[in-house]
């Protein structure tokens, strides 16, 4: 059966001061989100403002917390042999018996969040289960307000979590198509020789270099056989600075061609793989 004095974080020994405290302190956390703008946190608000109101009678009148400690007490003694739970609901509805999904919600912890794996009950704020170590909270994609996974809502922000989360995956997947739609078409024109600006500047100072170096080779040979060996020899120290720095750039720059389109096709597999994770993975896999 439901302990309310685990719900409330009190002792079974304490005094009705420090139990209505404990209620009070409860009560205005839950009564803040009964004008959410969600129907269905509303709802579950609504529900724990219930139970809390059934703590209330029950713990505070002196003879129904000695017919409920009795009962709590028999619970942890007998099994198999009744419902000592439902026996409770009974008395605290005046004999009325409740239905099993009424129960079921009246039973939902408000004090803890409970592992669906193992059952185990963890401190509100925990992720993973303290028993199993299996995840029971995630963040929300909006807001990034720790809840239950099982949640549909998020209690801070009001979104539909799951919702929110497939809308923020597939915008990051639009991106992701872009980039690689980018990569893809720079990766071709490396491939067929229609190089970026940059590089095609680089070209265009190597030619140069080239014709230079060239014209400067054809003065120094012909004033050589003019047997102007001076001027030969001045002609000759520039040629061999420009064509070296043509031999320079050649070298330099396929070596540097061959690492950015290495450097693209990596990148490139990085942002497939990247979107072949993200589009399969779901909120509550997260």
């Amino acid at each position: 059966m439901k302990n309310y004095y685990k719900i409330l974080g009190v002792l079974q020994e304490v005094s009705n001061e420090v139990i209505e405290t404990a209620i009070d302190k409860r009560y205005n956390q839950w009564r803040q989100l009964v004008s959410h703008h969600d129907p269905k946190v509303v709802n579950e608000a609504n529900q724990a403002l219930q139970i809390l109101e059934d703590i209330r009678m029950t713990l505070l009148d002196k003879d129904n917390r000695n017919k409920y400690d009795k009962t709590l007490a028999s619970s942890e003694k007998i099994g198999g042999l009744g419902d000592p739970e439902v026996m409770l609901k009974e008395m605290m509805t005046g004999g009325k018996r409740l239905s099993s999904q009424t129960l079921m919600k009246n039973e939902e912890r408000i004090d803890a969040w409970t592992c669906d794996g193992c059952e185990k009950v963890n401190p509100i704020g925990t992720q993973y289960c303290q028993e199993c170590g299996k995840k029971i909270a995630l963040p929300c994609p909006s807001c990034q307000t720790l809840s239950p996974i099982a949640k549909e809502f998020c209690p801070e922000c009001g979104v539909n979590k799951e919702k929110i989360f497939d809308e923020h995956k597939n915008d990051f997947i639009k991106k992701l198509n872009d980039q690689i739609s980018r990569i893809k078409n720079e990766t071709n024109n490396f491939e067929t020789g229609n190089y970026p600006e940059d590089i095609k500047q680089n070209n265009k100072k190597s030619i140069i270099y080239l014709i230079s170096s060239i014209t400067l080779a054809i003065g120094a040979i012909f004033f050589y056989y003019k047997e102007n060996i001076l001027i030969s020899w001045f002609l000759v120290l520039p040629f061999g600075w420009l064509f070296g720095s043509f031999l320079g750039h050649i070298i330099f720059d396929k070596k540097n061609n061959t690492q950015r389109l290495e450097s693209l096709k990596a990148e490139l597999s990085k942002l497939e793989n990247e979107k072949k994770i993200i589009h399969s993975t779901q909120y509550k896999e997260e």
